[in-house]
């Protein structure tokens, strides 16, 4: 029979220039298709080659029970592993991490002289070998390196199907698919013999390599599948033979001559058999392993399995190794595999731990990789006093009611620390800190303030005086939270500093990754979007080496930087900030986000597919995602007309979110609500959202806010009112938000042209009109130029630009003096510091006579210019001579 490599011309060709370029760029393969596509005889020609070319070839496999083996795909580099098995770090994550770099460093080191890591059948892979083939493909030495690995093109778990999806968008990563062979091709590949008989095999086997080989063997047998073809062939063969070839499916590595010896029970025949019927393979340098993956697969059923107790007591060896190894994942897996088995085995093995402590361990360890669906499920039954000892209870009870706050079920969780506060010892100062530590998060998720800040003091008071730094931490982070809130930035930036760098010391990425939400957050509000991609960078940079990859909550910290970005007009930044092939999690909240940004670009399919991934935030009990879902769907209602449909949604979602919420994170649905409100013409609904969401009274965007309710709320009762959308827009200016501000000058145009035709509300119309397209149009806002464009044509209004200005507002000339609105309407401030400018003070005097900055003091004096329609202080001055504005009183407030 020829080679089974016919029709491969192609893939050789791709493989082996990326052999031949490393000497100048890494590279990454994923050689992929179906079961016996011949992805197994493509790698080996490429290590032969490799090999021949003096590379280092460094091999791995997985087998189907190696996806609870730690790193077991990795063979060449456990011994790296082990290393630090055992290591003194401050977490897990730390541990796992110098695992890891330990892996890195080596093969940068053979990578110099160039190296070949091969790993064959990854879709069985345990979840450290995932990871770190995943962060290795995104961290490749320059030069040097070439990683291939297979990969079966079959139905799997979802945890595995969005990892291939990662790395197929990973741009690093060459994809290698595998396709069946032509008629052809497979009558090539069964060189010897004839014709009729590779047309029979090409109509059953569809061009499928390995199956094709087989059914020629078999003679064609009508209707026969690869698996049936390999089933028919063990069901052929003694059982011991079928045992040891099972023994060896649970095995990534090959077997020495004795270790299979010993697997068949010193039967030496049932080891030739194995060999003559083609089950087995020896390759001398090598071992014994199955001729293809799926006779593994098909084999396993066949393997014996020990008996309860030896089984119990080698699940727990097995977690607390891959605990020692700092391996998270397979750790949770063993210890629910243990618990599992704790029913039907008996209990008094030494060295065992109890059920409870099983499943608490087992939750515990999966909650930190994200799994927190699945560990819920462990410690779903019934927890009292009468399930265990009381320690481990309240043990079990906080896990479990950390995992309801991460899913999001307030009730639940605070039920949990409840049980543990019956069931604590009232001496035990630390349990009693970590317990209110976890009331006062768990509040603090929800909103509930009033009842968090209590436990949070009392936490920070414990904490300290048992030396627990996680939960010192946690305090302070909750408690500059509540600063922030009443409105104490000072103090609440200085309580999330001291809260990150107490999570960098403990190198706990849950931590740093809230550390990170919090201080985004916080400069979201401030309306600094530097400071808040700053810290997103830095807290992924320390995040990723400790996950290997994306903690949930970074989404939420992301989605707070896309904000950021969002609202200060910098909208390329926003859609390019997870440039990484790493996808959000289930949560949704950065999907939510990102979709605000799509929908002001106009792309209502992209946005619609990111709502659909974000709707989990409604059915959430914590009231800032559920807002941020109705703020998204209200908007995306509203511009695919549906205003009805929005004002209801805006209406429905203020109810479930008005009691909990600060102002600050109700303005945007507020906004959004208002919005469907006015188009749909319906004053007593516009009335009720205010009602219930309240404009803030006080911190940044109160002015804008307050003018956008009054502009909204002309709309509503059909009468367009000129002065608040000026407001709105001069106060969006001030605050660097571009698209609020081109909004609100759309809105200003529309009013003016309502209140008539003559030429000077016309030029002003058309003045406010330019601005708003000028802005629309570096933000590539499309729906919104839309709108302009439609409005000018109605009013046959001209929008070409006029001289060139050195601020986009300055297009928008307030009326001369003759126009119906003037003189122009100042605010109380503003009229303030236009007595001080007649009077000649500098922008600092005016700032020390005010008690404010002297930037703020510009800003006033900007504004000031605008409405009069001038260049100059002096003609400021004139202006204000001339219509006795000079000459009011100037009372700092």
């Amino acid at each position: 029979m020829g080679t089974e490599l016919v029709g491969r011309d192609d893939e050789l060709a791709t493989l082996g220039g990326l052999v031949t370029g490393l000497s100048t760029e890494s590279a990454a393969v994923i050689v992929r298709g179906e079961a016996g596509i011949g992805k197994t005889a493509l790698v080996r020609v490429v290590l032969d080659d490799a090999n021949a070319a003096g590379l280092r070839v460094l091999r791995g496999a997985c087998a189907p029970m190696s996806g609870a083996v730690a790193y077991g795909g990795l063979d060449p580099a456990l011994a790296v592993v082990r290393s630090v098995a055992g290591g003194s770090f401050t977490s897990s994550a730390e541990g796992r991490a110098r695992a890891v770099e330990a892996m890195l460093t080596k093969l940068r080191e053979m990578a110099r002289d160039g190296a070949v890591l091969a790993v064959e059948d990854v879709h069985w892979a345990d979840t450290s070998t995932l990871d770190f083939l995943a962060h290795l493909c995104r961290n490749l030495p320059e030069s040097g390196l070439l990683v291939v690995f297979s990969w079966r093109d079959e139905e799997t778990d979802p945890g595995r199907e969005r990892w291939i999806g990662e790395q197929l968008r990973n741009p690093a990563i060459v994809d290698v698919a595998l396709r069946r062979l032509t008629l052809a091709e497979t009558i090539r590949q069964l060189t010897g013999y004839p014709t009729e008989i590779g047309e029979a095999v090409h109509s059953q086997s569809a061009g499928n390599p390995y199956l094709s080989a087989e059914l020629a063997r078999g003679g064609a047998r009508p209707s026969a599948s690869l698996r049936q073809v390999l089933g028919s062939r063990l069901d052929a063969v003694a059982p011991t033979t079928r045992q040891i070839v099972g023994i060896a499916a649970t095995h990534g590595r090959a077997l020495t001559d004795d270790e299979l010896l010993v697997a068949a029970a010193g039967d030496a025949e049932a080891v030739a058999e194995a060999y003559a019927s083609g089950l087995m393979v020896r390759d001398p340098p090598h071992g014994w392993t199955a001729r293809h993956p799926v006779l593994a697969e098909v084999a396993g059923q066949y393997e014996r399995s020990g008996d309860a107790d030896q089984a119990l007591v080698w699940a727990v060896r097995a977690a607390e190794a891959a605990e020692q190894g700092f391996s998270i994942a397979e750790a949770g897996h063993w210890y629910a595999v243990a618990a599992s088995m704790w029913d039907s085995a008996n209990h008094r093995r030494s060295g065992v731990p109890q059920k409870l402590a099983l499943l608490d361990a087992a939750a515990n360890h999966l909650g930190a990789i994200g799994q927190a669906d699945r560990a819920m499920e462990l410690l779903d039954g019934e927890l009292s006093a009468d399930t265990g000892a009381a320690d481990l209870v309240v043990r079990a009870a906080l896990t479990r009611s950390w995992l309801g706050m991460v899913l999001g079920t307030t009730e639940g969780a605070v039920r949990d620390v409840e049980l543990a506060e019956q069931l604590a010892s009232p001496g035990d100062e630390l349990t009693w800190a970590r317990i209110q530590a976890r009331r006062a998060m768990v509040l603090g998720t929800a909103h509930r303030w009033d009842e968090a800040l209590g436990p949070a003091r009392t936490a920070l008071e414990l904490g300290t005086r048992c030396g627990d730094r996680r939960t010192v931490g946690t305090a302070h982070t909750l408690l500059g939270l509540a600063a922030v809130l009443s409105g104490d930035v000072t103090e609440g930036l200085g309580r999330y500093e001291t809260a990150l760098v107490i999570a960098q010391r403990l190198a706990e990425p849950e931590d740093l990754a809230m550390a990170g939400v919090m201080l985004t957050d916080l400069y979201l509000r401030l309306g600094e979007a530097d400071q808040a991609a700053r810290v997103g960078h830095m807290v992924r940079n320390a995040v990723h080496p400790l996950m290997l990859g994306r903690h949930w909550l970074e989404d939420v910290m992301d989605g707070n930087v896309v904000s950021a970005l969002y609202e200060s007009g910098r909208w390329d930044e926003a859609l390019a900030w997870l440039s990484d092939p790493s996808v959000p999690s289930e949560l949704g909240f950065f999907q939510g986000v990102l979709a605000l940004v799509r929908l002001a670009r106009g792309d209502i399919t992209a946005a619609e597919e990111l709502q659909t991934q974000a709707t989990s935030l409604a059915e959430r009990d914590q009231p800032q995602f559920v807002a941020l879902y109705g703020e998204v769907q209200t908007r995306l209602l509203l511009q695919t007309g549906r205003a009805d449909e929005s004002l209801q949604l805006a209406l429905s979602i203020a109810e479930r979110v008005h009691v909990t919420l600060d102002q600050d994170e109700t303005v945007d649905l507020l906004l959004a609500g208002l919005d469907a409100a006015a188009t749909v013409a319906a004053p007593e609904s516009l009335e009720r959202l205010v009602s219930l969401l309240k404009a803030p009274t006080s911190g940044r965007t109160a002015a804008a806010v307050a003018a956008m309710v009054e502009g909204e709320r002309s709309r509503a009762a059909g009468v367009l009112r000129v002065e608040p959308w000026l407001t709105a827009a001069r106060e969006w200016a001030t605050l660097g938000r571009p698209f609020d501000e081109a909004r609100a000058r759309v809105r200003a145009a529309e009013a003016l042209l309502e209140r008539g035709a003559g030429p000077e509300i016309r030029r002003t119309a058309a003045d406010q009109l330019r601005a708003a397209k000028l802005l629309a149009e570096q933000l590539g806002a499309l729906p919104l130029l839309e709108d302009i464009d439609r409005l000018r044509q109605l009013a046959r209004l001209d929008l070409q630009p006029a001289a060139e200005p050195h601020h986009a507002a300055q297009h928008a000339r307030e009326p001369e003096p003759d126009a119906p609105l003037w003189p122009p309407v100042l605010t109380e401030r503003e009229q303030q510091v236009l007595v001080l400018l007649t009077d000649g003070l500098t922008n600092r005097e005016i700032g020390k006579a005010l008690f404010m900055s002297p930037k703020t003091a510009s800003v006033h004096v900007t504004h000031i210019m605008e409405k009069f329609g001038v260049q100059s202080r002096v003609q400021v001055a004139a202006l204000a001579a001339r219509l006795g504005l000079d000459k009011r009183p100037a009372t700092p407030t």
